[in-house]
């Protein structure tokens, strides 16, 4: 079942085709596609006034929650102090919006729980909301607390200084409910870190649809526009914005790398567990705080 969108599901104003479907399939998730791949799933609209991205038709929030269901990373765990070095530096960032150690976190999308992990280890007490089966098994294997499913699995009492959305809102279908909601369990001044592929960077302009955020689970393509607009009106005061560098494992770099030629000649000169920090300036990072 889908449904077709004719308006921005950010600020509602009218969209333009960005562009259509084209044979070829992309990778499904963060981590496994290639470069210069084509998206396999429906034509990507584009608001003519804030820049949003949107697949167009939607899928259905319940068949697309199945799918993330049954869903695996198997690279994610293989990239684990590179995530949890991303994940402490941010603990950092928000602590000092805070003015403290936050003592409750909430992340949505915990997936294996690298930051329930670094969270942990500063005595912060986390939450993770996750889809993944194998994912929740893992958490829970590990001790966290880990609630299967998405943020309507919060009970009415339940509250958080911080709150992480990374690499989250492109994946739902209506991403101005989900922030909505999460502004609800965040206590008045908490923080909200979100990530979101950035469709305004440079990267995004030259190369539309080859753009390699653009896959076949991304729905939404945001702007830093589009973003602040969704922030204000779900009650939140945007805070800082920047881009979100990406640290890990030249092994993780070299997955994504075109053609094994290429791959072999990088792995002969660089050790595959050296940590390598790049920024294409294409992942928005927002800090925003709850009003």
């Amino acid at each position: 079942m889908t449904r077709t969108e004719s308006l921005c599901p950010c600020c509602g104003e009218s969209t333009r085709p960005w562009h259509r479907a084209r044979p070829g399939t992309a990778g499904s998730c963060y981590g496994s596609r290639r470069l210069l791949v084509r998206n396999s799933h429906g034509a990507i609209a584009v608001c003519r006034s804030c820049g949003w991205g949107v697949v167009s038709p939607l899928p259905d929030q319940t068949v697309l929650n199945l799918t993330y269901q049954a869903s695996r990373e198997e690279t994610y765990l293989a990239d684990a102090e590179a995530r949890k070095t991303m994940f402490a530096r941010e603990l950092d960032a928000v602590a000092r919006l805070l003015g403290k150690t936050p003592s409750s976190l909430l992340d949505v999308g915990c997936s294996y729980g690298l930051l329930l992990e670094e969270a942990r280890a500063r005595s912060i007490g986390p939450v993770g909301l996750e889809l993944s089966d194998d994912a929740v098994t893992h958490c829970l294997a590990a001790g966290h607390a880990v609630r299967q499913g998405g943020v309507e699995c919060l009970s009415s009492g339940d509250r958080f200084d911080v709150a992480f959305m990374w690499d989250v809102l492109e994946h739902v279908v209506d991403p101005a409910s989900v922030i909505t909601q999460v502004r609800r369990h965040l206590n008045p001044g908490g923080i909200l870190s979100l990530v979101v592929p950035d469709r305004g960077s440079l990267a995004a302009k030259l190369l539309g649809e080859r753009w390699w955020s653009v896959c076949d689970l991304h729905l939404h393509y945001p702007t830093a526009g589009g973003m602040d607009y969704l922030l204000r009106r779900a009650g939140f005061s945007v805070v800082e914005r920047t881009s979100l560098p990406k640290t890990a494992q030249v092994s993780q770099f070299v997955r994504w790398l075109p053609g094994s030629a290429l791959r072999r000649a990088l792995s002969r000169v660089v050790r595959h567990d050296t940590l390598i920090t790049i920024d294409p300036r294409d992942q928005l990072l927002v800090r925003a705080r709850a009003v």
